[in-house]
Protein backbone atom coordinates (compact mmCIF):
# COMPACT_ATOMS: atom_id res chain seq x y z
CA UNK A 1 0.00 0.00 0.00
CA UNK A 2 2.56 2.90 0.90
CA UNK A 3 5.22 1.32 -1.94
CA UNK A 4 8.00 0.37 0.66
CA UNK A 5 10.29 -2.10 -0.50
CA UNK A 6 11.71 -4.89 1.20
CA UNK A 7 14.84 -3.60 1.82
CA UNK A 8 13.62 0.08 3.10
CA UNK A 9 11.17 -2.26 5.66
CA UNK A 10 14.39 -3.48 6.87
CA UNK A 11 16.28 -0.82 7.64
CA UNK A 12 13.72 0.68 9.50
CA UNK A 13 13.27 -2.16 11.41
CA UNK A 14 16.74 -2.09 12.12
CA UNK A 15 16.04 1.71 13.78
CA UNK A 16 13.84 -0.14 16.39
CA UNK A 17 16.26 -2.95 17.49
CA UNK A 18 15.22 -5.68 15.23
CA UNK A 19 17.15 -7.09 12.97
CA UNK A 20 15.88 -9.58 10.10
CA UNK A 21 17.51 -10.60 6.99
CA UNK A 22 15.80 -10.31 3.41
CA UNK A 23 15.70 -14.01 3.26
CA UNK A 24 13.48 -14.28 6.17
CA UNK A 25 10.94 -11.79 5.30
CA UNK A 26 11.22 -13.43 1.64
CA UNK A 27 10.34 -16.97 3.25
CA UNK A 28 7.69 -16.03 5.36
CA UNK A 29 5.48 -14.17 2.82
CA UNK A 30 6.31 -17.20 0.64
CA UNK A 31 4.80 -18.66 3.45
CA UNK A 32 1.72 -16.42 4.19
CA UNK A 33 0.77 -16.26 0.06
CA UNK A 34 -1.91 -19.05 0.24
CA UNK A 35 -3.62 -17.48 2.76
CA UNK A 36 -4.85 -15.36 0.60
CA UNK A 37 -6.03 -17.29 -2.40
CA UNK A 38 -9.42 -17.63 -1.13
CA UNK A 39 -9.26 -13.85 -1.31
CA UNK A 40 -8.43 -13.76 -4.50
CA UNK A 41 -11.02 -16.13 -5.77
CA UNK A 42 -13.93 -14.21 -3.84
CA UNK A 43 -12.15 -10.64 -5.34
CA UNK A 44 -12.79 -11.96 -8.73
CA UNK A 45 -16.05 -13.57 -8.15
CA UNK A 46 -17.85 -10.12 -7.21
CA UNK A 47 -15.87 -8.26 -9.75
CA UNK A 48 -17.47 -10.45 -12.77
CA UNK A 49 -21.41 -9.82 -10.69
CA UNK A 50 -20.91 -6.05 -11.59
CA UNK A 51 -22.26 -4.39 -14.76
CA UNK A 52 -19.56 -1.45 -14.94
CA UNK A 53 -15.92 -1.92 -15.12
CA UNK A 54 -12.93 0.84 -15.50
CA UNK A 55 -9.98 -0.95 -17.04
CA UNK A 56 -5.87 -0.11 -18.09
CA UNK A 57 -2.87 -2.08 -18.00
CA UNK A 58 0.61 -0.60 -17.21
CA UNK A 59 3.69 -2.37 -17.43
CA UNK A 60 5.57 -4.94 -14.72
CA UNK A 61 9.20 -6.41 -14.57
CA UNK A 62 9.09 -9.75 -13.49
CA UNK A 63 13.25 -10.97 -12.91
CA UNK A 64 12.40 -14.46 -13.57
CA UNK A 65 12.58 -16.21 -17.05
CA UNK A 66 8.99 -17.75 -18.28
CA UNK A 67 8.97 -20.59 -21.07
CA UNK A 68 8.00 -19.00 -24.18
CA UNK A 69 8.89 -15.36 -23.09
CA UNK A 70 11.53 -13.36 -24.31
CA UNK A 71 12.57 -10.27 -21.68
CA UNK A 72 11.03 -9.05 -18.38
CA UNK A 73 8.50 -6.78 -19.15
CA UNK A 74 5.01 -8.42 -17.40
CA UNK A 75 2.06 -6.37 -17.35
CA UNK A 76 -0.30 -5.12 -14.49
CA UNK A 77 -3.95 -4.61 -15.41
CA UNK A 78 -6.79 -3.63 -13.23
CA UNK A 79 -10.17 -4.02 -13.19
CA UNK A 80 -12.35 -1.37 -11.34
CA UNK A 81 -15.89 -1.78 -10.59
CA UNK A 82 -17.86 -0.29 -7.67
CA UNK A 83 -16.95 -2.83 -5.22
CA UNK A 84 -13.80 -4.18 -6.00
CA UNK A 85 -10.22 -3.34 -7.61
CA UNK A 86 -9.18 -6.43 -9.29
CA UNK A 87 -5.19 -6.35 -10.37
CA UNK A 88 -4.06 -9.78 -12.96
CA UNK A 89 -0.57 -10.23 -13.62
CA UNK A 90 0.25 -11.47 -16.75
CA UNK A 91 3.25 -11.65 -19.10
CA UNK A 92 0.98 -10.35 -22.20
CA UNK A 93 -0.73 -6.72 -23.17
CA UNK A 94 -3.00 -9.10 -25.48
CA UNK A 95 -6.90 -9.22 -25.25
CA UNK A 96 -6.71 -12.84 -23.54
CA UNK A 97 -6.53 -11.15 -20.56
CA UNK A 98 -9.53 -9.03 -20.19
CA UNK A 99 -11.69 -11.56 -21.67
CA UNK A 100 -10.62 -14.28 -19.32
CA UNK A 101 -11.14 -11.58 -16.83
CA UNK A 102 -15.09 -11.06 -17.67
CA UNK A 103 -16.10 -13.70 -19.98
CA UNK A 104 -17.69 -15.27 -17.16
CA UNK A 105 -19.92 -12.15 -16.42
CA UNK A 106 -23.03 -11.39 -17.79
CA UNK A 107 -21.63 -8.53 -19.71
CA UNK A 108 -21.80 -4.77 -19.49
CA UNK A 109 -19.75 -1.57 -20.22
CA UNK A 110 -16.26 -1.15 -19.63
CA UNK A 111 -14.89 1.99 -19.56
CA UNK A 112 -11.21 2.22 -21.25
CA UNK A 113 -8.69 3.67 -23.91
CA UNK A 114 -8.70 2.68 -27.70
CA UNK A 115 -6.02 0.03 -27.07
CA UNK A 116 -6.73 -2.73 -29.51
CA UNK A 117 -6.82 -5.34 -26.62
CA UNK A 118 -10.20 -3.81 -25.57
CA UNK A 119 -11.98 -3.86 -29.12
CA UNK A 120 -11.21 -7.33 -29.43
CA UNK A 121 -12.52 -8.25 -26.29
CA UNK A 122 -16.13 -6.50 -27.81
CA UNK A 123 -15.95 -8.44 -31.25
CA UNK A 124 -15.43 -11.56 -28.83
CA UNK A 125 -17.74 -10.84 -26.40
CA UNK A 126 -20.98 -9.36 -27.94
CA UNK A 127 -22.60 -8.84 -24.56
CA UNK A 128 -19.76 -5.84 -23.68
CA UNK A 129 -20.25 -2.25 -24.49
CA UNK A 130 -16.98 0.07 -24.97
CA UNK A 131 -17.35 3.67 -23.45
CA UNK A 132 -14.12 5.14 -24.83
CA UNK A 133 -12.14 7.86 -22.43
CA UNK A 134 -12.78 11.16 -23.28
CA UNK A 135 -9.45 12.56 -21.85
CA UNK A 136 -8.13 10.27 -24.60
CA UNK A 137 -10.66 11.77 -27.31
CA UNK A 138 -9.58 15.62 -26.28
CA UNK A 139 -6.07 14.46 -26.33
CA UNK A 140 -7.00 13.36 -30.38
CA UNK A 141 -8.28 16.65 -31.04
CA UNK A 142 -5.59 18.79 -29.85
CA UNK A 143 -2.65 16.99 -31.96
CA UNK A 144 -5.15 16.94 -34.95
CA UNK A 145 -5.30 21.08 -34.41
CA UNK A 146 -1.34 20.89 -34.05
CA UNK A 147 -0.71 19.03 -37.10
CA UNK A 148 -3.69 20.21 -39.25
CA UNK A 149 -3.94 24.46 -38.92
CA UNK A 150 -6.85 23.94 -41.70
CA UNK A 151 -8.52 21.85 -39.15
CA UNK A 152 -7.92 23.60 -36.06
CA UNK A 153 -11.15 25.70 -35.59
CA UNK A 154 -13.17 22.58 -35.57
CA UNK A 155 -11.01 20.39 -33.22
CA UNK A 156 -10.76 23.34 -30.90
CA UNK A 157 -14.60 23.56 -30.85
CA UNK A 158 -14.59 19.68 -29.92
CA UNK A 159 -12.47 20.41 -26.61
CA UNK A 160 -14.42 23.29 -25.67
CA UNK A 161 -17.43 21.00 -25.69
CA UNK A 162 -15.34 18.34 -24.03
CA UNK A 163 -14.31 21.01 -22.01
CA UNK A 164 -18.18 21.50 -20.83
CA UNK A 165 -18.79 17.52 -20.14
CA UNK A 166 -15.70 17.90 -17.79
CA UNK A 167 -17.11 21.09 -15.65
CA UNK A 168 -20.86 18.97 -15.32
CA UNK A 169 -19.37 16.21 -14.54
CA UNK A 170 -17.37 18.12 -11.59
CA UNK A 171 -20.63 19.88 -10.24
CA UNK A 172 -22.12 15.80 -10.38
CA UNK A 173 -19.47 14.79 -8.05
CA UNK A 174 -19.69 17.84 -5.38
CA UNK A 175 -22.93 16.84 -4.38
CA UNK A 176 -22.33 13.24 -4.06
CA UNK A 177 -21.17 11.69 -1.08
CA UNK A 178 -18.92 8.86 -2.47
CA UNK A 179 -17.51 9.91 -5.60
CA UNK A 180 -16.34 7.15 -7.91
CA UNK A 181 -12.53 6.44 -8.19
CA UNK A 182 -11.31 5.87 -11.76
CA UNK A 183 -8.87 3.17 -13.49
CA UNK A 184 -6.07 5.01 -13.61
CA UNK A 185 -6.24 6.53 -10.11
CA UNK A 186 -6.62 2.94 -9.02
CA UNK A 187 -3.34 2.77 -11.06
CA UNK A 188 -1.33 4.91 -9.14
CA UNK A 189 -0.47 3.03 -6.23
CA UNK A 190 1.46 0.19 -8.08
CA UNK A 191 3.22 2.96 -10.51
CA UNK A 192 4.19 4.45 -7.35
CA UNK A 193 5.98 1.09 -6.15
CA UNK A 194 7.50 -0.01 -9.07
CA UNK A 195 10.00 3.01 -9.44
CA UNK A 196 10.45 1.81 -6.00
CA UNK A 197 10.37 -2.41 -5.72
CA UNK A 198 11.86 -2.34 -9.69
CA UNK A 199 9.35 -5.06 -10.04
CA UNK A 200 8.90 -8.66 -8.61
CA UNK A 201 11.79 -11.25 -8.27
CA UNK A 202 9.78 -14.29 -9.44
CA UNK A 203 6.73 -15.35 -10.88
CA UNK A 204 5.01 -16.18 -6.27
CA UNK A 205 5.93 -13.39 -5.72
CA UNK A 206 4.60 -10.76 -8.73
CA UNK A 207 1.22 -13.13 -8.21
CA UNK A 208 1.17 -11.93 -4.32
CA UNK A 209 1.79 -8.14 -5.26
CA UNK A 210 -1.16 -8.49 -7.13
CA UNK A 211 -3.24 -9.84 -5.16
CA UNK A 212 -2.28 -7.61 -2.20
CA UNK A 213 -2.86 -4.21 -4.55
CA UNK A 214 -6.04 -5.72 -5.22
CA UNK A 215 -6.81 -6.12 -1.48
CA UNK A 216 -5.82 -3.40 -0.17
CA UNK A 217 -7.24 -0.98 -2.56
CA UNK A 218 -10.82 -3.09 -2.48
CA UNK A 219 -10.25 -2.23 1.33
CA UNK A 220 -9.41 1.62 1.05
CA UNK A 221 -12.06 1.93 -1.55
CA UNK A 222 -15.01 0.74 1.34
CA UNK A 223 -12.54 3.42 3.93
CA UNK A 224 -11.64 0.03 5.48
CA UNK A 225 -8.07 0.61 7.90
CA UNK A 226 -5.88 -2.27 6.55
CA UNK A 227 -4.39 -2.80 9.56
CA UNK A 228 -7.36 -3.69 11.39
CA UNK A 229 -8.58 -5.98 8.27
CA UNK A 230 -4.96 -7.70 8.60
CA UNK A 231 -4.65 -8.23 11.85
CA UNK A 232 -8.52 -10.26 12.07
CA UNK A 233 -7.83 -12.33 8.70
CA UNK A 234 -4.57 -13.58 10.13
CA UNK A 235 -5.84 -14.51 13.72
CA UNK A 236 -8.81 -15.93 11.88
CA UNK A 237 -5.77 -17.98 9.91
CA UNK A 238 -4.14 -18.90 12.69
CA UNK A 239 -7.15 -19.82 14.67
CA UNK A 240 -8.21 -22.20 12.03
CA UNK A 241 -4.38 -24.27 12.07
CA UNK A 242 -2.78 -22.06 9.68
CA UNK A 243 -5.33 -21.69 6.93
CA UNK A 244 -7.41 -19.30 5.72
CA UNK A 245 -10.79 -19.39 7.40
CA UNK A 246 -13.80 -21.16 6.07
CA UNK A 247 -16.46 -18.27 6.46
CA UNK A 248 -14.67 -15.61 4.17
CA UNK A 249 -17.72 -13.22 4.57
CA UNK A 250 -16.82 -11.69 7.60
CA UNK A 251 -13.77 -10.75 5.91
CA UNK A 252 -15.67 -9.32 2.73
CA UNK A 253 -16.25 -5.82 2.42
CA UNK A 254 -19.93 -6.02 0.42
CA UNK A 255 -20.62 -9.14 2.43
CA UNK A 256 -19.82 -7.60 6.00
CA UNK A 257 -22.61 -6.91 8.42
CA UNK A 258 -23.12 -3.09 9.14
CA UNK A 259 -21.65 -2.92 12.46
CA UNK A 260 -18.46 -5.14 11.85
CA UNK A 261 -18.48 -2.77 8.56
CA UNK A 262 -17.91 0.07 10.89
CA UNK A 263 -15.05 -1.78 13.57
CA UNK A 264 -13.44 -2.44 10.61
CA UNK A 265 -13.52 1.24 9.69
CA UNK A 266 -12.40 2.35 13.07
CA UNK A 267 -8.63 4.09 13.32
CA UNK A 268 -6.89 2.80 16.45
CA UNK A 269 -6.09 5.84 18.63
CA UNK A 270 -1.83 5.44 18.55
CA UNK A 271 -0.49 5.19 21.85
CA UNK A 272 1.82 8.10 22.56
CA UNK A 273 4.20 9.30 25.35
CA UNK A 274 5.13 13.20 25.83
CA UNK A 275 8.04 14.18 24.53
CA UNK A 276 11.06 15.73 27.10
CA UNK A 277 12.10 18.37 25.52
CA UNK A 278 14.36 19.48 28.39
Amino acid sequence: MYGQPTHRLLRDLSDHQLTLSAGTVTGGLRALAPLFEPLEEALLGQLRREKQWHADETRWRVFAETEGKVGQRWYFWVFHCPSVIHFVLDPSRSAAVPIRELSASAGGIIICDRYSAYKKLARVLAHFILAFCWAHQRRDFLELANARPDLADWALAWVEQIGELYYLNGARLEVRNDPAQWAERAQRTPVVARKNFYGSGSHWSGALAATMFSLLLTLRLWEINPRIWLTAYLEACAANGRQPPTDLSVFLPWAMATDRLARMRDIPVAQTRPIDSS
